[in-house]
């Protein structure tokens, strides 16, 4: 397998958001990932990025894809540290995760939500480039970063047919399964930082952006939404059928929620408080969005239908998480873009 986690930091990680089907296996979560208290040093980096929800993309590019990433994965930054040291900004993030996989080869086939935790070190070198109306700073990496991804639980592999039954039968297939996908998966993520991270901030808007990779001057981030207006989140994303993705936090108040469904049937949206998220993380990373507490909600809706949809979110008791995932279980194709 090959993963193709090019905007995994879109690291929109290293300043991210305003710091500036079929039928699902769904796979115990560790407890050990939730009961870690969350470190943050208090560095005006780590308080833009701490407790924020990362996408992760998709594996594998299809015909129905998008031009922009598809995320098919979850991130969430539970740990942070980032100091400037002899010249270098040393950058150590850490927590759960998951991400949908959806493989068949060869007799076997994977369909499940798979849970992770993940730990990242990069330490790099900032070159800053000014021209009219954007400010882009490069980070350089000084040296290979440190990348370790560990399934939470064995992957579920099953057989296809008779050949992949017999294999099954006398070979550990599921611990092969996994140590494949987390090498794979952490070697693809190393390999897309030893280009870097370029930092956008967009002066007219007050926007700012990151992704991997060292952008050509004048040049901005992708994202499917381009119409101008400022963003919290503007994101392509993948929902399968027991499959999740979480945004956020956001603040109390209102807030814009714009969705343009490309396929499937639509998707459903869940507000959960921010107080109730670690509690509420098992079932959300296990993909079982209707087991979430009625009592940890601020809002809740379904937005059905290929096309634009336009709505507005109004939680007042708490600062929240969105969580989403498709409607009707049909896999759907989305574009979701949250605005102040």
């Amino acid at each position: 397998m090959q993963y193709r986690w090019t905007s995994l930091l879109a690291l929109a990680v290293l300043i991210g958001a305003p710091l500036l089907g079929a039928c699902s296996k769904r796979t115990p979560l560790a407890r050990l990932t939730l009961s870690a208290p969350i470190s943050d040093d208090g560095s005006t980096l780590c308080d833009g990025l701490i407790d924020r929800f990362i996408g992760l993309p998709e594996a594998h590019a299809t015909a129905d894809s998008p031009d922009t990433p598809l995320l098919a994965g979850r991130w969430w930054i539970r740990s942070c540290s980032a100091q400037a040291v002899s010249g270098e900004l040393r950058v150590r993030l850490s927590g759960p995760g998951w991400y949908w996989l959806d493989e068949q080869r060869k007799g076997f086939a994977v369909q499940q939500q798979v849970p992770f935790t993940l730990s990242l070190a990069f330490d790099g070198r900032a070159r800053g480039r000014t021209t009219p109306g954007l400010f882009a700073l490069w980070l350089e990496p000084v040296r290979a970063p440190k990348v370790e991804l560990k399934p939470a639980a064995k992957l579920d592999v099953q057989g296809t047919n008779a050949w992949g039954a017999l294999v099954s039968a006398v070979l550990p297939v599921k611990g092969m399964a996994t140590e494949r996908f987390s090498h794979d998966a952490a070697s693809a993520l190393r390999d897309g930082l030893q280009g870097g991270v370029t930092l956008t901030y967009e002066i007219k808007k007050g926007q700012s952006d990151a992704t991997l990779g060292k952008l050509a001057q004048a040049e901005t981030p992708r994202h499917p939404f381009d119409d101008g207006s400022a963003w919290q989140v503007n994101e392509h994303l993948l929902l399968a059928p027991g499959s999740t993705h979480v945004v956020g936090p956001f603040e109390p108040g209102a807030s814009s929620l714009d969705v343009s469904i490309e396929s499937g049937s639509g998707l459903t949206y869940q507000a959960v408080c921010a107080d109730h998220m670690v509690d509420q993380y098992g079932a959300i990373a296990g993909g079982r969005v209707g087991a979430i507490a009625e009592q940890s909600l601020g809002a809740r809706g379904n937005v059905a239908g290929v096309g634009l949809h336009e709505t507005t979110l109004q939680v007042e008791r708490c600062k929240y998480y969105l969580v989403l995932s498709a409607l009707a279980r049909k896999r759907t194709l989305a574009a979701v873009r949250v605005r102040s």
